[in-house]
């Protein structure tokens, strides 16, 4: 088949958040070898560089700005996300295809809830904001592609889903 040949790792984790994959670039161990998605439980970008890949894709900043909307909060994820490409564009010779999270669903913002949203408004202006971080990075490279699929699929906010599959 077309992939034969190709090795393909998963080295995010559910729930990873872009700061902690920012911060692990000087603290992370800089020899870790890959690992496939099921044995990986750590947020190393080295573990990416070491793996010699020929494509990455990046999707990651939805946990950081569900659980925190604020200008601040925007403004250190906007860091991540470019201390993260920049270290994975001069580390690699990886084409980097840099996916748009889908929309940030809203529910009532308790300790047990998955976002800290106050109606699907606040939901909608987060998802906004994170989709405008990676829009940015739209011909800056030869080597970075960002894929827009929401535009296309399903629209920008999670409440106007029913409305568009109906």
């Amino acid at each position: 088949g077309v992939f034969e040949g190709w090795t393909s790792y998963n080295l995010a984790s559910n729930g990873s958040p872009a700061s902690v994959w920012a911060g692990e670039i000087t603290t992370g161990d800089q020899n870790e070898a890959p690992a496939d998605y099921g044995n990986n439980l750590g947020y190393n970008p080295w573990a990416a560089v070491n793996a010699d890949p020929q494509v990455i894709m990046f999707q990651l900043g939805t946990n950081d700005i569900r659980m925190d909307g604020s200008a601040g909060a925007i403004s250190g994820l906007t860091a991540d996300i470019a201390e993260l490409i920049d270290f994975l564009v001069e580390n690699t010779s990886a084409h980097i295809f840099m996916k748009v999270p889908p929309p940030i669903c809203y529910a009532n913002p308790d300790p047990n809830s998955f976002t800290n949203c106050t109606n699907a408004d606040d939901a909608a202006a987060r998802s906004a904001a994170l989709r405008s971080i990676y829009l940015d990075y739209h011909n800056v490279s030869n080597r970075i592609t960002v894929v827009d699929m929401q535009k296309h699929l399903y629209g920008f906010r999670a409440d106007s889903v029913a409305s568009v599959v109906d």
